[in-house]
Parts: C-alpha cells; sequence; structure tokens
C-alpha cells in the first residue's frame, strides 16, 4: 500500500437473531407447542431479546419481579427492557401526577407526592441495578447504549422517552 493511502476493509456482517415482544402486561408465558398459544415456551434462543414496552399493568416492584421471573429464562446473552405508556411507576414525574388532578384545590398531600417519587425510583433501581446487568438484562431510557454479543456482532440501541411521552399525550 503506498503512503498516505488508508486500507479499505469490507464491512464483515455477523448475523445475529432477535426476539422482539411487547404489551405483555403482567402475562407470564404458557409451556406448550401449540400454535393456539400465543405467548408460550419454550422461547427461541435468540442472541438479543426485547421487551418493547407495557411489560406490567402499572409498573410496580411485584410486577417488575414477575417480567424478571419469566425475561431470566430467555435464551438470549442480552435482553432489553423498555418502559411503556402502562410501566407507569418507572416514570416518575407521570407517576406522581396520575392521581394529582383528584385532589382538592389546597388539599395536595406532598407526603404523597414523596412517596410515589421513591416508589419509582426504587422500580428503576431495581431494573438498573448490577446484578439486572450480570444477568444480562438492561433496562434503558433516554439514552445511546452500544452492545457487543459474544459473536462479535456490535449494535446500537437509541432510546427517547421524553419524545415518545410528548407523541403518546397528542394523541
Amino acid at each position: 500500500m503506498s503512503p498516505g493511502k488508508k486500507a479499505y476493509l469490507e464491512p464483515q456482517t455477523v448475523k445475529s437473531r432477535f426476539l422482539l415482544v411487547s404489551d405483555t402486561h403482567n402475562l407470564i408465558p404458557k409451556e406448550s407447542h401449540s400454535e393456539d398459544v400465543v405467548f408460550r415456551t419454550p422461547f427461541p434462543s435468540a442472541n438479543v431479546f426485547i421487551h418493547a414496552g407495557d411489560m406490567t399493568n402499572h409498573g410496580s416492584m411485584k410486577e417488575l419481579k414477575g417480567v424478571i421471573d419469566w425475561v431470566e429464562r430467555i435464551p438470549a446473552e442480552i435482553k432489553i427492557l423498555i418502559a411503556g405508556n402502562h410501566d407507569l411507576q418507572l416514570d416518575a414525574d407521570y407517576w406522581v401526577m396520575k392521581d394529582a388532578n383528584d385532589w382538592a384545590e389546597g388539599d395536595y398531600d406532598y407526603g404523597y407526592e414523596k412517596e410515589r417519587r421513591e416508589q419509582s425510583m426504587l422500580c428503576k433501581g431495581f431494573l438498573k441495578s448490577e446484578d439486572m446487568k450480570r444477568r444480562g438484562i438492561w433496562y434503558l431510557e433516554n439514552e445511546v447504549k452500544e452492545f457487543k454479543l459474544t459473536n462479535g456482532a456490535i449494535f446500537t440501541v437509541h432510546l427517547q422517552r421524553e419524545f415518545l411521552r410528548e407523541k403518546l399525550a397528542n394523541l
């Protein structure tokens, strides 16, 4: 190669399998080989599993732990969780204001707000914990995250929930 010229490398393709679900709303997959059962195990093997929102009905800690129980059994190296509009407690601002309009003027309880924020932080902390990452489970929101699979594939997730919240509010 002559000086000053850069080598051109062909991009390499690595086949990777993605398994995507959404809107499970606390549904637990049933063990079945029947095609009549839509949400069933065994799950197909994949390199990456993505739950694209509405894992739960409210996003409570109990509901989230139930989701993790079945998600961690999925045969995938990386499992990505994204909150949807029903995973309410993962959005602290929304969770605090959800029932605030029901308060009579002047009767708003700031202890209620503090309690709701703490609930939200606990739920989010649970999903974003180092323990979850060690299990290959990543909860993402408002971030860009690059992943490298053991097969050499690299992919990037761009997630902007604020944009999604604004769009949902205007529907």
